[in-house]
Parts: C-alpha cells; structure tokens; sequence
C-alpha cells in the first residue's frame, strides 16, 4: 500500500499538469506562455507634447502625464492597473492587456457602481493606477481619474493621454472580449 502511494501522487500530478496545459491552450483567456516584451526604444513619441484639453495646472498637477514608452514601462513592469475609461463596447473590441473598464461617459448607474465595486476589490486606493481613453482627441481618462482621486480617495494615479491609438500604432499588446461563435447578441 505505502509503495502505491508515491506511484499514485506522481500519477495525479501529471494528470492535473496535463489537465492544465490543455485547458490553457484550448481557453481563450489562456495565460501566455511567454511574456512578450518590445524595445522601449523603438516606440514612437509622438505623443510626449499632448495633454488633455481640460487640463488645470492648478489641480491636475497631482497626476503623471505618461507617453507611450512610459506607460509600456509600466506595463511590463506591472506596476500599476491600467483602466480604460471608454465605453463598454469600445473595450470588447479591444483594450490594453490586462486592463479593466470603467465606462465613464456612457455607463448607467447600476453599470458604472458595478465597474466601481470591481475597481476596489481590486486596488486600494494607494496601489498605482494609469487611465486612458481613445487618445489625444478624448479627455476622459482626465475625468475618470479626477474622480478616482477626489470621490475615490485614490491617490498614485498617472494618466496615459496618448491612450488606446498610440498603444495599438506602436503594435503594443491588447486583447478583446471575443464572444463565442453563435452567442446571440445582446
């Protein structure tokens, strides 16, 4: 019996580490294998002179303006939560890797407290978050994160103006909500 034991356990072992690695590369949510990394320095900056047109010095100079090659910095880092600030759908379609919605301009209520009570089981209101929205023509990651900081209490937030265009001009990672063949639409 005690000579079984071993014998099983290693069995078990394989089969969960089989079960895994198939259901990994058969989810579509798998995690990837490898961590794709980019140069830094082969991001455009293109976006380093733009700020949001609703910026006040005299309040918004408590928020990091990031370019592209910073916000990738954080990116692989991991180091910060990115928050996409556009509309549900305009997330579906794609957003920042690993980066959650917050619908700021067009959610209902029940919607965006939904978002809200996510965003706090998630972070506490110290741990680094970067917004962002559509890009230099969208101050919405702005709005979003004056409300972090002064309704939310949250305090490390920097602001990635250049946002979803300039991410996905330079070819960085992203990732959609793809619904299965067939999903009736909602």
């Amino acid at each position: 019996m005690l000579k079984k034991l071993p014998v099983q356990i290693v069995i078990l072992l394989l089969a969960g580490l089989i079960l895994g690695v198939a259901n990994n590369l058969l989810s579509p949510n798998g995690i990837p294998w490898v961590q794709e990394y980019r140069d830094p320095s082969t991001i455009s900056q293109a976006d380093t002179e733009w700020m949001p047109y609703s910026w006040e010095p005299s309040t918004d100079s408590a928020f990091d303006l990031l370019n592209t090659e910073m916000a990738y910095m954080r990116f692989i880092n991991q180091d910060a939560l990115f928050i996409d600030a556009r509309s549900s759908e305009e997330y579906a379609e794609g957003h920042i890797a690993g980066a959650i919605n917050i619908d700021f301009e067009f959610a209902d209520d029940r919607t965006f407290e939904m978002q809200m009570d996510s965003l706090r089981r998630s972070a506490d209101p110290g741990y680094p978050i970067v917004t962002y929205c559509s890009g230099t023509e969208c101050d919405v990651s702005l709005h979003l994160a004056r409300y972090l900081k002064d309704t939310e209490g949250f305090e490390n937030i920097s602001i990635f103006f250049g946002g979803w265009n300039f991410w996905t001009e330079n070819d960085l990672p992203i990732e959609a909500d793809v619904k299965p063949e067939g999903a009736a639409a909602e």
